[in-house]
């Protein structure tokens, strides 16, 4: 019986987007307060920045599965009539 981790997996990624979204909040207020303008616009790509990698790293499944799907598909979409250097290299390894 394999161990699941994705319930615990996803329960944890919605808490820190929850901590993510409070701090970038507060960074946004105190800089805006401050009227530190570059520093706002800084934390501001830094919250927007760390929010997408959490949301990518939640659907890390089907990244993985898109990615071996389209980008590593050696050999499959090439046996009906791929490339020149698929072909010279298919012939070689024959030999």
């Amino acid at each position: 019986m394999p161990l699941d981790l994705t319930n615990f997996r996803n329960d944890l990624f919605d808490q820190i987007l929850i901590v993510i979204a409070i701090v970038g909040a507060v960074i946004l207020v105190v800089c805006l307060l401050t009227q530190n303008f570059g520093r706002l616009f800084g934390g501001a790509c830094v919250t927007f920045i760390a929010a997408g990698l959490v949301f990518g790293l939640k659907n890390i499944d089907q990244i993985g599965t898109w990615l071996n799907d389209n980008i590593f598909n050696f050999g499959k979409d090439h046996a009906q009539g791929g490339s020149a250097a698929y072909e010279a290299m298919r012939y070689y390894m024959k030999l």
